[in-house]
């Protein structure tokens, strides 16, 4: 095996090994989907004015949240 041989079989075992290594953090990498809290309500208390509380209320589905004030 002459040095040139030599240098190839190392570049491609490194190129391999690297690949391997890649594709099992990529493949041992957990879901993150699988580790979001779900809410337990619709509705959660995020502040108060004066004496009211500032209640804030979001649909599950959509992106986007709305305020109302809760004055007893």
């Amino acid at each position: 095996m002459t040095d040139s041989e030599y240098r190839r079989a190392l570049i491609l075992g490194a190129i391999v090994g690297a690949s391997l290594a890649i594709l099992a953090i990529y493949v041992a990498k957990p879901d993150p989907s699988t580790h979001l809290p779900t809410p337990e309500s619709n509705f959660e208390v995020v502040d108060k004015y004066k004496n009211c509380e500032v209640v804030r209320w979001t649909d599950n589905q959509l992106a986007n949240y709305q305020f109302f004030l809760n004055c007893k």
